[in-house]
């Protein structure tokens, strides 16, 4: 015996199985739609978008300042794609906006929305119909130069523009209050690349070929350490969560190098300098450098020796500290050396 289980658009799935689901499958598709649209949100207005996805990691980026605070690059919003009817005469996103029946506030009824005509507010669901321009009788929907089929017959990627628009402000400061004015400010939309659309199967043509995003596992942010495999010492990397990986090494004489993202590698104390080492010694005078012994003092316990005649003494240090002196031994130049165990 068959049961015809929830139907969709495309076919009726016919169950089989002895013991019947109670709870109907879940449309994973419409999940990877609403996902991605809710990343681009790019049938929403600038002054509506959520702080998340594009709109979030534009954020976190900028503003942009140069290193001499003269200057800022400030984000102030994004656009993705055309939105106008055939003709041109209705252009903008205002024209995808209704109010919803139930509780009166704006809806968004784009066709490229998952969620179109539901409100986010209520949950009524809303049939309306967006306005038509009178000359070509068409409504407002986003412009692609090629469709999904001619995308794949010509071997084109299905992908709109996305355009962001920047404000460049710079700054007379003032050397000896350190004040700023605001000298100029100009604001310009710059063509940012294409970002490639979701089809209604939930995939992207990209080159003619239809293809889905697959989830890979990425490593996790933090510092981490490991034994180089027939040496003693122990190698570090600096993993962020955004950015480039940090990785320490020995070389065969046991100097400290560093590597960022696998490129030419560098001595460490360098490395330390620009990271804001270098800071420390400006205070002290504008003409001061932090020196190698000074970069070690940090990591290190400095251990104090002094000589009393032909033998050598030391400061213990904490690690030392109740362990028993074993006994002596002496040097290539016949000075004695307290040896502890």
């Amino acid at each position: 015996m068959t049961n015809i289980t929830t139907s969709n658009i495309y076919r009726d799935r016919m169950d089989f199985a002895k013991i019947h689901t109670s709870i109907p499958i879940p449309n994973l598709i419409e999940v990877q739609r609403k996902s991605y649209h809710r990343f681009l949100q790019m049938d929403v207005p600038p002054a509506e978008r959520e702080d998340v996805g594009l709109q979030a990691v534009f954020n976190s980026v900028f503003p942009i300042n140069d290193f001499r605070g003269t200057s800022s690059l400030e984000f102030v919003e994004y656009s993705i794609g055309n939105w106008q009817c055939k003709c041109g005469n209705l252009k903008g996103l205002n024209y995808l906006r209704a109010n919803c029946v139930e509780c009166n506030r704006i809806i968004v009824n784009s066709p490229y929305n998952p969620e179109s005509g539901t409100c986010r507010h209520c949950g009524a669901k809303n049939e309306v119909e967006n306005p038509r321009c009178e000359f070509c009788g068409s409504s407002v929907e986003l412009n692609v130069k090629y469709t999904v089929e001619e995308c794949q017959e010509r071997g084109m990627t299905f992908a709109v523009p996305l355009k962001v628009t920047v404000r460049l402000v710079v700054w007379d400061k003032d050397a000896e209050t350190d004040g700023k004015t605001i000298r100029d400010i100009k604001e310009q939309e710059v063509y940012f690349g294409d970002i490639p659309l979701m089809t209604e199967n939930g995939t992207f043509i990209v080159n003619g070929t239809e293809r889905v995003i697959v989830s890979q596992l990425h490593r996790s942010p933090g510092v981490f350490f490991e034994s180089n495999s027939g040496r003693t010492f122990i190698l570090a990397k600096i993993i962020p969560y955004r950015g480039s990986w940090v990785e320490f090494e020995y070389d065969q004489k046991n100097i400290l190098y560093v590597r960022i993202d696998r490129k030419r590698k560098f001595l460490a104390t360098t490395f330390l300098r620009a990271v804001g080492y270098e800071e420390k010694a400006k205070v002290e005078g504008p003409d001061a450098t932090v020196t190698d012994s000074e970069i070690l003092r940090t990591f290190y316990t400095p251990v104090t020796i002094r000589w009393e005649g032909r033998t050598l003494y030391r400061t213990l240090a904490r690690d030392l500290i109740g362990s028993k002196a074993a006994g002596e031994i002496r040097d290539s130049k016949g000075k004695t050396v307290v040896v502890a165990k």
